[in-house]
């Protein structure tokens, strides 16, 4: 007789985030997405986790009378000229600096200083009552000194080149990736540590 499989609410409306953790964690669980009745107004922090941990206590208070998990997700950008900023800012740092256009901080840096920078996907769930699940990854990085465009990717993904990567990737950015390849790099370790914390919690 087949296992049945645990519902989990993925609070999201990124179907392409859907269907990644979908494929992870399929057959265990069943990853249903939902949306908020009202708009969540997020966090403005540099720390990622602090974004992550507020939009999920946000989230969970909306469905108050609906019982099971709920998680979100999130991803922050950490340029180590910086100070480790802008972090969970990134997207409200870019269309400040640069009218939105992720290619501005290739400029902005100063090019004789090393451009390591790193980002961080943080998976943050928990149920009504439970303690908070919360699992995280880094992919470390280099910002080019011109954007590496390709027909991948959006955002910044012209503006990261990935460090451990296969020979055939290597010097490439997120853009000139394949999404696959970007996504083993960057979403699948992470969602199978949320995985391993699942299986021992649900």
């Amino acid at each position: 007789m087949a296992k049945e499989k645990k519902r989990i609410y993925f609070v999201t409306g990124n179907k392409n985030k859907v269907r990644i953790f979908q494929e992870v964690l399929n057959p265990n669980y069943e990853v249903v997405p939902i949306t908020p009745v009202k708009p969540i107004k997020e966090l403005e922090s540099k720390s990622v986790q602090k974004v992550v941990v507020d939009k999920l206590n946000k989230a969970v208070k909306q469905f108050a009378d609906k019982s099971g998990f709920f998680f979100v997700t999130d991803v922050g950008f950490y340029i180590n000229q910086l100070n480790g900023k802008p972090g969970g800012l990134i997207k409200r740092y870019t269309n400040r600096k640069f009218n939105g256009d992720f290619a501005g901080w290739c400029d902005y840096l100063n090019p004789d200083k090393k451009r390591d920078a790193h980002i961080q996907v943080i998976i943050a769930g928990k149920t009504q009552h439970s303690k908070k699940v919360i699992v995280d990854h880094k992919v470390i990085g280099s910002i080019p000194k011109k954007p590496k465009n390709g027909v991948y990717g959006f955002d910044w993904d012209c503006i990261f080149v990935p460090k451990l990567v296969a020979k055939k990737y290597q010097g490439k950015s997120f853009a000139q990736i394949p999404t696959n390849i970007k996504m083993e790099i960057l979403r699948k370790p992470v969602i199978k540590k949320f995985k391993q914390r699942l299986d021992n919690l649900l």
